[in-house]
């Protein structure tokens, strides 16, 4: 081509390459790519839904603001340097509905918070949470009005204690943080809560920053691009020359300017949608999680459902010969123990130890699978889990099952098959997170009642008992799964749902 043509071509190439690198530098504007900041839900070790999805697509930080719904919501967000906080001013939205933590000091120790809340049942409040979760000592808060709006949030020293103020109006108080360096960070809840524009003030008289914008170099993505489609169109247009035939000649600059106009009615109308509307969509993140799933270097933390069996089924033989009476538990991923930082404090677990605390030594087996429906399960307890010979079986079920009469005939087969061997069966409504159920759960909570009703089962409501909790602390990673804290409550309540069934059994 000649000197014009190559000019011109360049100039096509050049404007394609902006728009589509502009295009992927947002796309890549993600938690993976900001070293500041780290998900909590990465360091559970039974992994919770969205964990990876949530920090490596961009709804997180679309229209660069951190955003701590998506992805199954409650997402808790620190940093990963530690910083000695005197200080801190933050802008924040929350959805009606929403709720958001403010964690300005966080460690070993536990965390210190200031809740600020749009939802009926939480309230507004200061807040000590111990590791796992629970709260120590709480303060409420009298904030006005919260609406859609941003409203500026300021923590600052005032005497022994920091002075707590929403748009420059005083609010409350909250507790100062121990002496030394601490990371911060910020937990929501279901419904998108929105954070920017983050100062942070140092005991050193320092500050640091955050805005959540990108940290890749925009130019060096368009610069890529450019050199990727300088190729390919170099490639096309060689390529078509050669292949024009007879007939009048295609000049190749005709090429290279139908090629980039062709990408840019794509590309165009893609970068705007993208920039305006798409980031923040999460049907738009769930299609980027899906082509980028293979290549995100994480592994999952979640067991497969068809995984289970086969540990379930070396962990029961390693119990036979346990001393005291002997419980199963039956479940999907609330009872496998979803959520949890560190095995062994599971729902499971926790009953266990509070049945020890109680007088009651018993041998309890977490028959939790992940993702497990009732019909699948029973089949699981005929063929492996029966043969235990348990004293009392715990259903606790109806997230999954979404055909009611389905779900009803697997519960009944259960309590043949459990008061046929001498068990006694108890049903647990399964919890889910106040703000809102599954659509089956709350349906199939009736069914069981029915069931218990006519089979004389006893039924015990772990969905109210949590909610009745919900303001004890820090209880759920998404609206099904429990954090450390709420794995141990829920714990203690089934313990004392099967003490009494267990008196008078050896």
């Amino acid at each position: 081509m000649r000197t014009r043509e190559l000019a011109i071509s360049a100039v096509a190439v050049s404007v394609v390459a902006a728009v589509f690198g502009t295009w992927l530098h947002g796309v890549r504007h993600t938690l993976d790519h900001l070293p500041a900041w780290s998900s909590s839900k990465l360091d559970l070790e039974r992994g919770a839904m969205g964990a990876v999805a949530y920090v490596t697509t961009p709804v997180a930080l679309a229209n660069e603001r951190l955003n701590l719904g998506p992805w199954h919501g409650f997402q808790e967000v620190t940093t990963t340097a530690t910083h000695e906080v005197t200080g801190l001013s933050a802008r924040v939205w929350i959805s009606p509905g929403g709720r958001l933590d403010v964690l300005y000091a966080v460690g070993e120790w536990g965390k210190l918070g200031v809740r600020l809340s749009r939802q009926e049942t939480y309230s507004s409040r200061t807040f000590t949470a111990r590791p796992g979760g629970g709260f120590e000592a709480t303060e409420a808060l009298s904030p006005p009005p919260l609406g859609d709006d941003p409203v500026a949030l300021e923590l600052s020293p005032e005497g022994s204690q920091l002075a707590i103020r929403l748009d420059g109006v005083a609010i409350g108080h909250a507790p100062m943080p121990p002496p030394g360096a601490h990371r911060l960070g910020f937990r929501g809840s279901l419904a998108d809560v929105f954070v920017d524009d983050v100062v942070v003030q140092r005991a050193d008289g320092s500050t640091w920053s955050e805005r959540f914008e990108p940290t890749e170099s925009r130019l060096l993505i368009i610069v890529g691009w450019f050199a990727a489609l300088s190729l390919l169109f170099a490639i096309l247009v060689r390529w078509l020359v050669r292949r024009r035939g007879s007939g009048r000649p295609i000049r190749p600059v005709t090429l290279v300017l139908a090629i980039a106009m062709t990408s840019l009615m794509v590309g165009g109308p893609l970068l705007l949608a993208d920039r305006l509307l798409l980031q923040g969509f999460h049907g738009y993140s769930t299609v980027i999680y899906r082509a980028i799933k293979p290549f995100t270097g994480y592994a999952t933390t979640i067991e497969a459902e068809d995984a289970a069996p086969a540990r379930l089924a070396r962990e029961l033989g390693a119990l036979e010969g346990a001393p005291g009476p002997r419980v199963l538990f039956v479940g999907s991923s609330q009872i496998w123990g979803a959520g949890l930082s560190t095995t062994g404090v599971d729902v499971v677990a926790s009953a266990s130890a509070a049945l020890s605390a109680a007088g009651t030594p018993t041998t309890c087996f977490n028959a939790g699978v992940s993702g497990s429906r009732v019909a699948r399960l029973h089949s699981y307890y005929q063929a492996d889990w029966q043969a235990w010979r348990p004293d009392v079986i715990v259903l606790n079920l109806s997230n999954n099952d979404s055909d009611p009469e389905v779900f009803r005939e697997g519960l009944e087969a259960f309590v043949s098959d459990g008061q046929a061997q001498g068990a006694e069966v108890l049903f647990a409504l399964e919890a889910n997170e106040s703000s809102s159920t599954h659509p089956s759960t709350l349906p199939n909570h009736e069914v069981m009642r029915q069931v218990a009703a006519a089979t004389g089962v006893p039924v015990v409501d772990m969905h109210a008992a949590m909610l009745a909790d919900r303001e004890t602390g820090l209880m759920w990673w998404d609206f099904v799964h429990l954090t450390d804290y709420g794995q141990r409550r829920a714990g203690e309540h089934f313990a004392a749902a099967i003490s009494p069934l267990l008196r008078g059994r050896p």
